[in-house]
């Protein structure tokens, strides 16, 4: 029984063990990746050549996704530009071989994991582009890396990135309210700044947290829900209720915690209010900090 990656398996060109990739996977604008050393690791005796992972004068190099084409299954360009692909995911890929062998390759094809290595396919070609994560083309042609949208992943190396969202939220050190009437489960905030984005590794779990602070009182109202909508804009994955009796500044919190399959991934706050207008604190007065607090938010960690 060969070692992967020993020389004389039927697969030695797999010299790429499980987590040893050196590399990460940066933004550096809209359209433009780029490939950093983050660690260092001793490579005699898992790699048989140095082909098999980016070199020194390799790394740093901005990859265009405005100027390249994307890759399909055969590790051969499909002639038309990655961003032009547009709501759509990518799986990255190092390649050694095919059309863009020394660089990065662009696939809406996942990767098939071949003797615990993942690579773009087990055929000749396809052992030869080794995955490295996903991106995420946005309806604009943009890829996204903020804490509302985490549309870049890496697969090795990866590290805990927030996700956040704050409907309605105004730093001018005064409460700030707004008014909701939804008698069906919808996105508190009609979709601007009340939902994130993020691709899940089908790994790590996802934890996210809806908090809602009641700007006024809710007896009038009856029961008010609030809820984490897991790929939906209408119904929540978990929900938390204020009580019919609850009071001005009462507040309820919804978790979500799961391992979601691998892709790209929404989350929504949703919100019911029983057909009645229901006021939501956004945030507080900064009462002596430097900046207001958020009081209803949606929030949690990615890893990637």
């Amino acid at each position: 029984m060969f070692a992967r990656g020993q020389v004389g398996s039927v697969y030695s060109d797999l010299r790429a063990w499980e987590g040893q990739w050196g590399q990460y996977m940066s933004l550096t604008s809209g359209v433009t990746i780029v490939l950093t050393q983050v660690a260092v690791h001793n490579v005699a005796g898992l790699f048989s050549d140095g082909s098999s992972i980016p070199t020194a004068g390799q790394l740093g190099v901005v990859f265009d996704i405005s100027a390249q084409n994307a890759m399909d299954a055969t590790a051969t360009s499909t002639g038309s530009i990655v961003n032009a692909s547009l709501s759509t995911t990518f799986a990255v890929y190092w390649c050694n071989g095919g059309d863009f062998a020394g660089g990065l390759g662009f696939s809406t094809q996942m990767p098939t994991r071949v003797q615990g290595t993942y690579v773009l396919a087990n055929t000749a070609v396809g052992r030869t582009c080794f995955f490295i994560g996903w991106i995420r083309v946005d309806a604009a042609g943009n890829v996204n890396n903020s804490t509302a949208h985490r549309d870049i992943i890496n697969y090795y190396n990866r590290r805990d990135l927030v996700l956040a969202a704050s409907p309605q939220y105004a730093d001018n050190n005064a409460d700030t309210t707004f008014a909701v009437t939804a008698n069906v489960f919808g996105q508190i905030n009609g979709g601007t700044n009340d939902n994130v984005s993020y691709i899940a590794n089908g790994e790590d779990r996802v934890f996210l947290e809806a908090n809602l602070v009641a700007g006024g009182a809710v007896s009038a109202l009856g029961p008010v829900a609030i809820g984490i909508g897991d790929n939906s804009t209408t119904v929540p994955d978990s929900v938390s209720m204020l009580a019919a009796a609850a009071a001005s500044r009462s507040s309820a919190s919804a978790l979500f915690v799961a391992v979601p399959a691998a892709g790209y991934r929404t989350a929504a706050m949703l919100i019911w209010t029983s057909n009645n207008a229901f006021t939501v604190l956004a945030d507080s007065a900064r009462h002596g900090s430097t900046l207001d607090p958020r009081a209803t938010f949606l929030q949690g960690v990615v890893r990637g």
